[in-house]
């Protein structure tokens, strides 16, 4: 106490406490009254701390991070002031300033502690997810910080830089992991679609007589919605169908290039065999008296057919004997042993 002969002395009770004050008048006379002072001890949250983990670690009691020992009872916010469990999970919550709160009884205002939490992540990104060709390659774009690992690392040019070239048969979730210095980790994937290439038939062989035209793919060239694109496009009434119509002046190869939606394309040839006609002579006009006959003379090789028949002994033959009523002309057709 300041001064206990005072009327309104201070007091610093270390400990509940009861003061008796005892007044005296100038004749002698004495009273006394007592006031109860109790003491209520402040409340304890605890020393501040703070934690460094990576950001794959596992969960920690914020409490075991606090030094001295603090009150039962306290409670926990997060970095944003919103109500917090004592359990800190580095892959599901942020980091930063952790308040733990001890509520004050009586007079005695609350107490507070702090734990700063840093969770260490490197950066990492696997890139886009990407559509490949059976048979082609795609290069992967993921990026990142510290040593890099892709798996699974079949297909892959080089799993350990950040885009590698990818080769795959089928649809495959490739990982990305990133270790920075202090040895924490994170990854982060993409998948890669594997498409199967379109069919393309260009149809079978073909032979054709010159002059003659020739329908070219398979049934059918490609699948619904493919692009078609044919060459050379010379002689195709559209080279941009999947059954061109071909009149070649000569043997020629033709190719036909099938693209689906996916951009994937493969290719297909057919030959078209284009044979000449055969030689032919009919052989020199001539004339004959009325009544009389005429050997003509036909020069080839194949099956003749003279028309018209008429006069003729054989019109099969390619020396038939003709005996015209009237000035006829003999028209001569050769077919070769081709057709």
């Amino acid at each position: 106490m300041s001064d206990p002969s005072a009327p309104d002395p201070l007091a610093f009770p270390q400990d509940t406490t009861t003061f008796i004050v005892t007044v005296t008048s100038a004749f002698g006379c004495v009273g006394s009254d007592s006031v109860r002072i109790e003491v209520t001890p402040p409340p304890f949250a605890g020393l501040d701390g703070s934690l460094t983990l990576c950001g794959d670690d596992q969960a920690v009691d914020l409490n075991g991070l606090l030094g001295g020992g603090q009150d039962p009872g306290g409670s926990w916010t997060d970095p944003d002031g919103a109500a917090h469990g004592n359990v800190f999970d580095p892959q599901l919550d942020p980091g930063g300033a952790y308040i733990h709160v001890v509520p004050g009884a009586g007079a005695c205002p609350d107490d507070t502690a702090t734990v700063l939490v840093n969770v260490l992540a490197p950066s990492v990104d696997a890139g886009p997810d990407l559509t490949l060709c059976q048979g082609d390659t795609v290069q992967l774009s993921g990026s990142g910080a510290g040593a890099l690992i892709w798996s699974p690392a079949l297909g892959l040019s080089d799993p350990n830089v950040p885009d590698p070239l990818a080769f795959a048969s089928v649809p495959t979730t490739y990982l990305l992991q990133a270790t920075d210095t202090n040895g924490c980790t994170a990854a982060d994937s993409m998948l890669l679609t594997v498409v199967v290439p379109p069919l393309a038939d260009a149809g079978e062989d073909q032979t054709v007589c010159a002059g003659t035209s020739a329908l070219l793919g398979g049934s059918p060239t490609g699948p619904p919605g493919s692009a078609f694109q044919w060459s050379p496009a010379s002689d195709l009434d559209d080279p941009a169908s999947g059954t061109p119509t071909a009149t070649p002046p000569t043997t020629t190869w033709y190719s036909v290039l099938v693209t689906d939606a996916d951009g994937c394309f493969t290719q297909d040839s057919v030959l078209v065999s284009v044979l000449q006609a055969p030689a032919l002579d009919a052989g020199p006009d001539t004339a004959v008296c009325a009544g009389g006959s005429v050997q003509l003379g036909a020069v080839g090789t194949g099956t003749f057919l003279w028309d018209p028949a008429t006069g003729l002994d054989d019109p099969a033959s390619a020396t038939p004997l003709a005996t015209p009523v009237n000035t006829t002309t003999y028209l001569v057709t050769l077919t070769d042993t081709a057709g």
